[in-house]
């Protein structure tokens, strides 16, 4: 069987005429790699002249002088998928302990609303088998289900604010 159309060449890749707007596109490739390039050999000046010991080019997970002074102490980020439930730990939910063992009232319902892991048996309500108790001397109130931690309430910063809505991008 016999080809027909333009002549392919090695991997196959054919050679056509540069137009007007790939050239453009080169063109600026370049100058945006050349001014990069200049970015970063000011960054490594300005590095040199604040004494940083090790050169980034031989080691880029070296450490630089932060932008602004440190003050906190320690930090503790626990992100948690898959751990405990908030309502088992740090998060009690008085109005889900009435409700336990009780189908979602119709005021939770709606066409709108997809809610997570919910199954069309509607089993009910499930709260937290934990008992909750003021802890420390800021009453931050913590589950049985963490003794150790309960002892070290006042030094946690606990936030209860963030949220998601389930199944909207």
């Amino acid at each position: 069987m016999e080809r027909t159309g333009p002549p392919h060449y090695a991997c196959n890749r054919r050679e056509t005429g540069l137009s007007r707007r790939a050239a453009l596109l080169k063109a600026g490739s370049g100058l945006a790699a050349l001014a990069l390039a200049d970015l970063l050999a000011r960054d490594e000046a300005q590095r040199v002249q604040a004494g940083v010991a090790e050169d980034s080019r031989t080691n880029p997970l070296a450490s630089r002088p932060p932008h602004f002074p440190s003050t906190a102490k320690a930090v503790i980020s626990l992100f948690m998928q898959g751990g405990p439930a908030q309502m088992d730990t740090f998060d009690p939910k008085p109005e889900l302990q009435k409700l336990d063992g009780k189908p979602l009232p119709a005021s939770f319902k709606s066409d709108d609303l997809k809610l997570q892991f919910m199954s069309a048996a509607g089993a009910g309500l499930m709260g937290s088998p934990f008992r909750f108790a003021p802890r420390g001397q800021s009453g931050l109130e913590i589950s049985d289900l963490l003794p150790n931690i309960a002892e070290h309430a006042d030094k946690l910063a606990v936030v209860r604010s963030c949220y998601h809505a389930v199944g909207t991008p």
